[in-house]
Parts: structure tokens; C-alpha cells; sequence
């Protein structure tokens, strides 16, 4: 192995000799052609994976162009791990320019960094001519020298003897007294605020047309038509045929006009029957509303019984369902008849 690694090293040296050669010749002919190049390591002798700044400098006349070579240069065995070019400056009447290389090699022994070939020509000429930097010589430390190698084999793992049924037990207590201190911190909390620990279940919630039939009932008590207050009567019982519709058949009827809502309603349903009372209702509501349109009692009592009667129609019929408010849940029943005024046919505004 000594004998390897010795030819190893004289290789190397009888390269970096060849290059050095070399080198000294490009710069001889540079020079005489005013243009000079430099190299430099900050170190020549570093551990495996450290990095090396290499510094390249290009010393010329103005009218010399250097063109730079690109990142994939050849270091040999280094690999680059930076690069970064610099702005030429002046120097007594000349340009320097310097490109610096981090590089750094995974490899132990010594390594040449090869020289660094550059193009340059003249701005009154487009011939190029190269010159190339001296080699320099680099020496990769292991980080672990010993007599038996770079790299040791691994070492056998040691056992440790452990007790499983121990830590089963042990986590399982854990996780017991976890649970009943949260357990027992809802409870307090719950009996300080005096609710029940096992709290009932919310109620289902009620069907849509339980719901329309209950804000009917409750609009029909208020006999708000009878004072005078027809816009606001009519707007509420739009109001509840509109939430009917949307929960009865999943349509869009806030925002929207009372055609957008008819398209949609019978685009969802096309064969459902009651469309057009349904538009009898909201159509009527929406004369009272926004229209100068003058009312009258007979009218409300008509699009109430209309209201009822669409709900009835259209609703879910379940097998517990067996009466409504308004009557039976197998058929439609009959709207009571609103309360009125001994001239039925007087103008309400």
C-alpha cells in the first residue's frame, strides 16, 4: 500500500512539473503580448470536504479583450462549489480582472489543480489567443489518519436489556390518569355552570312546511292587512313561501327575482304541478310591494289560502305525520278563513 500510494504522489509531481512548463511558456508569450495571469490557493494543504478558495487574475491592456471560460470548467478533481466573476478595475494604466473558485474534493492524497485555460483577443482583432494559469499542488488530509485505513468497519451494537412488560404498564397508567383528569376537569366544569354532564341530544329540526305553517298561523293572527299595513303583510308572506321553497326544494330564492326563481324552480322540478300557484303567490306579493297597487282584504284572504295551499301540496308526507296544524297530512286542508271587515271589498294601502 505504501509503494501504491508513492507512485501515486511521483505521478502527480511529474505532472504538476509538466504543467508548470507549460504554464511558464504561456506566460512568457502573454506577457510579451501585454497581458499577464496570476493564480493562488488560500491553502495548499486542507482536510477531506474543506473548502479552498482558488483565485484566478488577469492583468492587461485595454485593448485586450479576456473572455472568461464558463462554470463547467475542468478543476481535475475538484468540484466547484462557487463562482464568482469581478468587475475589472484599473490599475496603473491596466485592467485587472479576477474570477474566484470555491472548490473542494472528497479524496485524500495529493491532487493538482489544472491550469486554468483563457481566452483573450483584441478589440481590432477577432483571433483569439489563449493563455492558462500555473498548476497548483494540493494535499487532502484525512480527517481520521490511523494505520488501518481512511474508513473503519462499523462496530457491533450493544444490547440493551429492557423490560417491556414494564413499560407497557407504566404507559398505560399514564394514559389512565390522563383521561380521567380530563374527564374529571369537564365534569367540574360542567357542574359549575350547572349543566348536565350528559347532555340530551339537540332536536331534529322541523321540516320546512311545519315551519311555513307555523309563521302562516302566525301572520294570519296578526291581521296587520286590517290596519293598513298591506305592503308589510305581503312582504312577510313572501318572505315564508320564499323560505319554503328553498328548504322544500333546495332552491336559490334570496337576492333573486321571482322569475330567476321560477326558471330554477322548474328546472328542478319540471313536472311539479303547483308552479304556477306559486307564482300566482309571489307575483301578487310582489304587486303589493313595490308597485303604487291599492289591495284589499278579499285579496289577502286569497293569496293566504293560495300560501296554505301550495305547502300542502308540496310537502313531505311522513309515516308519523299524521295532522298538521291546518288539518290532515294525506291531503290538503282548507286555510281558515281570515277575519274581516264588513266591507270586504275596501281598499287597503
Amino acid at each position: 500500500m505504501y509503494e501504491r500510494k508513492k507512485m501515486t504522489f511521483d505521478r502527480h509531481c511529474i505532472m504538476t512539473a509538466l504543467w508548470v512548463v507549460m504554464a511558464s511558456l504561456s506566460m512568457l508569450e502573454a506577457q510579451s503580448g501585454q497581458i499577464n495571469i496570476q493564480s493562488e490557493v488560500d491553502k495548499s494543504t486542507i482536510t477531506i470536504g474543506e473548502l479552498i478558495q482558488y483565485k484566478v487574475k488577469v492583468t492587461h491592456t485595454p485593448e485586450l479583450e479576456v473572455h472568461w471560460p464558463s462554470l463547467g470548467s475542468n478543476l481535475g478533481a475538484f468540484e466547484i462549489r462557487d463562482y464568482k466573476l469581478f468587475e475589472p478595475v484599473e490599475e496603473n494604466g491596466q485592467l485587472s480582472s479576477v474570477i474566484r473558485y470555491t472548490i473542494s474534493t472528497f479524496d485524500t492524497g495529493s491532487f493538482v489543480i489544472p491550469p486554468l485555460i483563457i481566452d483573450y483577443a483584441s478589440k481590432n482583432d477577432s483571433a483569439r489567443q489563449q493563455i492558462q494559469s500555473e498548476p497548483l499542488l494540493i494535499y487532502i488530509k484525512s480527517l481520521n489518519p490511523s494505520q488501518d485505513g481512511d474508513i473503519r468497519g462499523l462496530k457491533n451494537q450493544s444490547e440493551v436489556s429492557r423490560d417491556f412488560r414494564t413499560i407497557i404498564l407504566i404507559a398505560s397508567l399514564v394514559l389512565l390518569l390522563f383521561i380521567l383528569a380530563v374527564v374529571g376537569f369537564i365534569y367540574y366544569r360542567k357542574k359549575k355552570q350547572g349543566i348536565s354532564f350528559l347532555e340530551k341530544p339537540a332536536p331534529p329540526p322541523l321540516p320546512p312546511h311545519v315551519i311555513a305553517l307555523q309563521k302562516l298561523d302566525e301572520l294570519k293572527k296578526k291581521q296587520i292587512y286590517i290596519a293598513g299595513e298591506s305592503k308589510a303583510y305581503f312582504s312577510e308572506l313572501s318572505e315564508i313561501m320564499r323560505e319554503y321553497i328553498a328548504g322544500r326544494f333546495a332552491v336559490i330564492t334570496l337576492e333573486v327575482s321571482t322569475f330567476e326563481l321560477l326558471q330554477e324552480l322548474k328546472n328542478k322540478q319540471p313536472n311539479l304541478k303547483e308552479v304556477s300557484s306559486i307564482e300566482s303567490v309571489l307575483s301578487t306579493c310582489d304587486l303589493a310591494k313595490f308597485a303604487k297597487y291599492k289591495s284589499n282584504e278579499a285579496e289577502a284572504i286569497s293569496t293566504m289560502e293560495s300560501a296554505y295551499t301550495v305547502v300542502h301540496a308540496t310537502k313531505i308526507v311522513d309515516e308519523s305525520d299524521t295532522q298538521t296544524n291546518d288539518g290532515p297530512a294525506d291531503k290538503p286542508a282548507e286555510a281558515t278563513a281570515l277575519p274581516t271587515n264588513q266591507n270586504e271589498d275596501s281598499p287597503i294601502s
